[in-house]
């Protein structure tokens, strides 16, 4: 397993005032990529509507209201081209705040 993790405070010039930290990791012929914050979390009953639509990716359609429209298309995309074992996640952190996990095939041709 190879991992990279970088942990970067530019972002207080920008008015947010936590830590963020990217990491890859290769486990055979996968890849994550994890964006981990140190911020609020989610609001309440936010992170099962985001999982809801992740999960049931092909039954969603794209709206135009709220921030879950790249989100959507994201996951949509993953999954179309890598397959359904890849794709993308959110998790609460224990200490506040949420991660990011994206699930990707190191060789595109080697996934289901």
């Amino acid at each position: 397993m190879y991992e990279l993790s970088a942990k970067n405070d530019r972002l207080k010039n920008r008015g947010y005032r936590g830590e963020i930290e990217i990491s890859v990791k290769r486990a055979g012929a996968d890849m994550e990529i994890c964006i981990k914050d140190s911020g609020s979390g989610f609001e309440e009953g936010m992170k099962a509507q985001i999982d809801k639509m992740l999960l049931h990716y092909n039954k969603q359609e794209a709206k135009l209201d709220g921030n879950s429209i790249g989100i959507l298309n994201v996951q949509k995309r993953i999954k179309y081209l890598c397959g359904r074992k890849y794709g993308l996640s959110y998790e609460e952190n224990s200490a506040g705040g949420v991660t990011a996990r994206l699930l990707l095939p190191i060789n595109k041709e080697e996934a289901s």
